[in-house]
């Protein structure tokens, strides 16, 4: 499975200037983001879990970055 890694956006939250992870997922999308690795260290499990089904949410409206289905 071959991936473009032209621009890979690795999340965190305390550096963005947008008012949540998904709105700032879906600009770096619409801006070119060919992948997007959520990295979010100071969440719990949970919170981390349900960021991630977000995201996934907005890269889905995107048919971007998930091959066979996965979470990436």
């Amino acid at each position: 499975m071959n991936f473009d890694y032209t621009l890979y956006l690795v999340t965190d939250r305390q550096l963005m200037s947008c008012d949540s992870l998904t709105e700032a997922v879906e600009q770096a999308i619409l801006g070119g983001c060919t992948m997007i690795q959520l990295r979010e260290k100071e969440l719990s499990s949970l919170e981390f879990y349900n960021q991630a089904v977000a995201v996934k949410q907005v890269t889905d409206k995107y048919h971007r970055f998930h091959p066979q289905n996965r979470l990436f």
